[in-house]
């Protein structure tokens, strides 16, 4: 398991050099992600203030894994819903109560390690080993 290492960064950017996989544009993130939007501000919740109250990405809370637009390497859920703890205790990636600007595959928010939230979580990354590197058995 590697945590958001540099194999992580990249696949959220899915080879890109943009703040975004799908580019630049924040207006963009609905189809791509779930973050503070305003289907989140007007559940009323005492942290919902600061969302989004023109952008609509349709989800209140946590989305399903799936339901947005994957990136061009075909990986979804890259940009917000669930932040990714890494080795640091440093947390990137954006959730669903972080404002679109916060979901940059770059953004990068420290938390204690105890910190137990429905909005942090981990990606687990597989490298394929190729044969020839394979351990004989």
């Amino acid at each position: 398991m590697v945590f958001r290492s540099a194999v992580s960064t990249l696949a959220a950017r899915a080879g890109t050099q943009t703040a975004y996989s799908f580019g630049d544009d924040p207006q963009q993130l609905p189809a791509y992600g779930n973050f503070a939007d305003r289907t989140f501000y007007e559940t009323g919740d005492v942290y919902a203030n600061y969302a989004h109250r023109v952008w609509v990405d349709g989800v209140a809370r946590l989305a399903q894994v799936g339901s947005y637009q994957p990136n061009a390497w075909g990986l979804h859920d890259m940009h917000g819903n669930v932040a990714e703890w890494c080795l640091s205790t440093a947390v990137r990636g954006g959730s669903w109560v972080n404002t679109a600007t916060d979901c940059r595959a770059a953004y990068r928010h420290h938390y204690s390690s105890r910190n137990e939230q429905n909005y942090i979580g981990y990606r687990i990354v597989i490298q394929k080993v190729p044969p020839s590197e394979q351990r004989s058995k």
